[in-house]
């Protein structure tokens, strides 16, 4: 059971929104889990957008984030810059732009 001290650790996720939907005033995206592989990341952005309401829906930004502290994301970040590969091991590797390494 958790006290008051402890801090519930969550686990990283991304919401991203299929640009095509949202420009035409509907809300399609998807709640993805952050601490996969970039190329993970990507398949599930895809699959995503395959499903949009909009044909040929292809661009897509972060629309909200939680679990990252006070590291904050930009809507067009970089995938591949910003998400620490997982090792088969299962820990992440480092990422320079956070100041405490990856947060799980």
């Amino acid at each position: 059971m958790e006290t008051a001290n402890e801090v519930k650790k969550e686990t990283p996720k991304i919401y991203v929104a299929d640009l095509a939907a949202y420009v035409n005033g509907r809300l399609h995206g998807r709640w993805i889990e952050a601490n996969q592989p970039a190329e993970d990341i990507h398949q599930e952005i895809q699959e995503m957008l395959s499903e949009s309401p909009e044909p040929s829906a292809e661009e897509w930004a972060l629309h909200d984030h939680e679990g990252f502290g006070s590291f904050q994301l930009a809507e067009y970040e970089d995938i591949e810059t910003v998400f620490p590969d997982v090792s088969s091991s299962g820990t992440k590797t480092e990422d320079p732009r956070r100041p405490n390494g990856p947060a799980d």
